[in-house]
């Protein structure tokens, strides 16, 4: 009788190494506890993921995705740079995780960098293209001001950083057309 593969199995893993990271920290995860939790092989999670740090990266893609959908979903920018920042405030430990873990991926644009050139487009004309630095200014603002929101020692503090953030976005998304086409000197 031939053996069906486990559709779940790569699923099964990438949950148990999420539930793990967040359980035990980056360091404390190993591939032989993850297999545990997926009840599988160590081997099995070999074959699908190479090393413990193609797993963690995948972990990051899946957190990275999550946040890339629910800001795609908002209708304008700023209400989707609200929901950048609420992502950060919600689930801190994911957004960590996708920033430590993902930080080269960051430099290549992705599906939330396109969908940010777009609305820019749409809004002020021209192509995609012409707002790439629109959308560099944008998300160092929202990363910058969740690493902020992140680190404040009281809910009043974020609260107010949250806003000052959401406020300087504002800027960037009104003033886009400054940047279109623009090289920095």
């Amino acid at each position: 009788m031939s053996r069906t593969a486990d559709s779940s199995l790569s699923n099964r893993i990438l949950d148990a190494a999420y539930d793990l990271l967040h359980a035990k920290g980056i360091e404390a995860v190993t591939l032989r506890e993850v297999a545990a939790k997926a009840k599988t092989t160590t081997p099995t999670v070999y074959a699908r993921f190479e090393t413990k740090e193609r797993l963690l990266m995948d972990v990051a893609d899946r957190l990275r995705n999550e946040l890339v959908a629910e800001v795609k979903q908002q209708p304008t920018l700023l209400k989707a740079a609200k929901r950048y920042l609420e992502f950060a405030m919600e689930r801190p430990q994911d957004y960590k995780l996708t920033f430590e873990l993902r930080w080269p991926a960051m430099f290549t644009p992705g599906p939330g960098v396109t969908w940010s050139r777009e609305r820019f487009a749409e809004l002020y004309g021209g192509k995609p293209d012409d707002y790439a630095q629109a959308v560099d200014c944008l998300w160092m603002e929202l990363h910058g001001g969740a690493d902020f929101v992140l680190k404040a020692p009281t809910r009043d503090i974020a609260t107010g950083l949250f806003d000052s953030c959401l406020r300087s976005c504002a800027v960037i998304i009104e003033n886009a057309r400054l940047f279109a086409n623009k090289k920095p000197r």
